[in-house]
């Protein structure tokens, strides 16, 4: 008899598996209708497969944001991590898809802003900006984001837009009051990096746009 439960228990727990594994894959492909079937059906919806991701996590990387909706009404966690550490809100950010709507819903639905991802050490603030994903970064930044984080060599948001030549993020920063005048581990505020790297022709006109008297305050 006890072989026969240890048995049992092995079908069922490789039955739920494979329909984990299901679950995965039809988020990624975007089928809601198959998601569905197979939260129904007894999928783990914080299974993680063999990389280390859940559906949550993929779909989000992916943008899809009725399957995201879906996961998240089933109990998927907003700030649970992958296997290297991503939360669902850091991998929208950093994604080259269209992810503002998924960022914007993780945004409103409890998902933290802060943390430090990465080999950098970035917010998903930051990771939206230097992965160029501009629409992201907005939504981030009128959600609350802290646009003081600093990544490990201590450059904020401002530094990233300035780096990227992102202008509406720059134009939302210095909007929101942005510290123009702190500095990175290089000593540097923001327009001193912007002169270092060779961006003050792209910055200082938008610059002098909030700060007219910029230049008489720190070196341009």
């Amino acid at each position: 008899m006890k072989i026969f439960f240890v048995m049992l228990l092995f079908i069922c727990g490789h039955w739920q598996v494979q329909a984990s594994d299901a679950l995965i894959a039809a988020a990624k492909k975007n089928d809601i209708a198959q998601v569905k079937a197979e939260l129904d059906g007894g999928a783990r919806v914080e299974y993680m497969n063999g990389t280390g991701f859940t559906a949550l996590i993929l779909a989000s990387t992916l943008g899809h944001l009725e399957v995201v909706q879906l996961l998240v009404a089933h109990g998927a966690d907003v700030n649970a991590a992958s296997k290297n550490g991503m939360t669902a809100i850091a991998s929208a950010a950093q994604s080259r898809h269209d992810t503002a709507m998924v960022t914007q819903f993780f945004a409103q639905n409890g998902a933290s802003l802060d943390g430090e991802f990465g080999e950098w050490e970035m917010a998903p603030l930051q990771l939206a900006i230097m992965n160029h994903n501009t629409a992201s970064a907005l939504v981030l930044i009128d959600a609350g984001a802290d646009l003081m984080a600093v990544d490990k060599v201590d450059d904020p948001s401002l530094h990233g837009a300035i780096y990227q030549e992102d202008e509406k993020v720059e134009r939302a920063l210095l909007q929101n009051n942005v510290d123009l005048f702190f500095v990175n581990d290089n000593q540097k505020n923001a327009v001193q990096f912007a002169k270092k790297w060779n961006k003050s022709k792209f910055v200082l006109p938008i610059i002098l746009e909030f700060y007219p008297d910029i230049c008489n305050k720190t070196d341009c």
